[in-house]
């Protein structure tokens, strides 16, 4: 819980900042290209304030800025930072979660004069593995009526409202789709029970990385599977020097509010779904 008086303290200090006005914040932390701040409820913002290409740590944790702040490493390097001004700020520090893992970099200690972890200080980092205890497999033929419910679960409803669903016709264009669905990756539990699949189309020509489909089944939905899967496929993008492009539904405005929180932005339409694209490569190119 944010210290009110603290704040309102140190806001009253910084009248003259501009930019600590604008968005109503407390700065904590300035770099070259961003500089974060906290609001009176609590919520670390990051902002663009330089138009150079931002670090490359940035460019993969922070969405398209202004933004509210939700990447754990993020956090604590704003947070970090700040309190060395700010001590109020100490309480507001992430916990470190139950299945974090040591950070091998710094290992919790400071490093040289004004370097910081890619952990932002904590000596931790969110576990990088898939959530809920499920694990990455590639699929195999064996695993086609099983993913065909999947499909029917979780994209089902949408697809009906666009389209119509005839069952028939749906088995038929899926059966078809199994060379491009083999190249997919597959989320399983413990017993082997096929939770999420997703699949990305690699488009070298067009400098870009597609998301062909993300299908989580109802049971594991908003569980952060979603999100983990759309993040790895950002990380993917980046590391590849590409633009991160995707198409939802103009009926499932969850998907489209996730993608969006994930910075995520429509670029185009067709009559039945939003074109979004994340761009990563103009922002690398200068760098």
């Amino acid at each position: 819980m944010i210290d009110r008086e603290e704040w309102r303290r140190a806001f009253a200090e910084c009248a003259d900042d501009a930019w600590a006005q604008q968005l109503r914040c407390v700065p904590l932390y300035r770099d070259f290209t961003h500089a974060f701040g906290i609001d009176e409820e609590g919520n670390v913002h990051a902002d663009e304030i330089d138009p150079w290409p931002m670090p490359v740590e940035m460019n993969r944790l922070l969405p398209l800025t202004p933004c509210i702040v939700k990447d754990v490493r993020l956090l604590n390097l704003a947070l970090r930072e700040g309190s060395k001004e700010h001590p109020w700020l100490v309480p507001l520090f992430p916990e470190r979660p139950a299945d974090a893992i040591d950070c091998a970099t710094c290992k919790g200690a400071p490093l040289p004069g004004d370097m910081i972890c890619a952990c932002g200080g904590a000596g931790w980092l969110p576990n990088p593995g898939p959530p809920c205890e499920l694990t990455e497999r590639a699929p195999v033929e064996a695993d086609l009526e099983e993913l065909f419910r999947l499909h029917e679960a979780s994209i089902g409803e949408s697809v009906a409202a666009t389209y119509g669903w005839d069952d028939a016709d749906q088995r038929r264009r899926f059966a078809e789709a199994w060379e491009m669905r083999k190249r997919q990756r597959l989320l399983v539990d413990r017993k082997g029970a096929i939770i999420a699949a997703w699949h990305v189309e690699r488009r070298e020509a067009d400098e870009e990385h597609f998301l062909t489909f993300v299908e989580v089944a109802p049971s594991h939905q908003g569980r952060g599977i979603g999100t983990w899967i759309v993040e790895r496929f950002v990380e993917e993008a980046f590391r590849a020097n590409a633009d991160a492009t995707l198409r939802v539904l103009k009926v499932n405005p969850r998907a489209k509010a996730l993608y969006e929180r994930l910075g995520f932005v429509v670029e185009n339409e067709t009559p039945t779904h939003h074109v979004m694209r994340r761009p990563i490569r103009r922002r690398n190119a200068a760098r």
